[in-house]
């Protein structure tokens, strides 16, 4: 196990093994650990909470790919409500339609969590992207361990999705 200490506020992190932390363009590293460590076989399910969406230059056609088999659920703001309207609007559709979402709204939504329910290949990485295309270096935890994985699954079904309203 690592022990990082956060500069800013002096809290130690313990990173595990299976737990590591990334810095830089995150959804980048989300779709490369989707596409070269997860068999879509054994894709059940992948959840994502974003307040802010927008078409991605990375990660469209994976999204697409995973949503066509009706295992797509994601958690965001209205369509109506970001300062950048047009651009989540349309990822929003894309989201809905093209890759057949469930989708679900939360007006003061800020939370950004990815889930990839997928058997051995199950990960959960939460931190400071939305899935829009980066202005900005991120940061996120990544991990593979099995208790921190339900955890971040457990919160997301029973803490932000019983909170949000579905989208028909």
């Amino acid at each position: 196990m690592t022990a990082i200490t956060c500069p800013d506020c002096g809290n130690e992190f313990v990173l595990s093994g299976k737990t590591r932390l990334y810095i830089g363009n995150i959804n980048e590293v989300l779709f490369d650990k989707i596409n070269k460590t997860v068999p879509f076989a054994s894709i059940r399910t992948f959840y994502v909470c974003s307040p802010f969406l927008s078409q991605l230059n990375y990660g469209q056609k994976t999204l697409k790919k995973i949503g066509r088999k009706n295992r797509l659920i994601v958690i965001t703001r209205p369509k109506n409500t970001p300062s950048d309207y047009a651009r989540h609007e349309k990822q929003f559709e894309f989201l809905q339609k093209e890759c057949k979402a469930d989708m679900n709204t939360i007006d003061n939504l800020h939370a950004k969590m990815y889930i990839m329910e997928a058997g051995s290949a199950s990960f959960a990485m939460t931190g400071s992207m939305n899935l829009t295309n980066p202005k900005s270096i991120e940061a996120a935890i990544f991990t593979t361990d099995s208790k921190l994985f339900d955890d971040h699954k457990n919160n997301f079904l029973y803490e932000l999705k019983s909170k949000s309203k579905p989208v028909k």
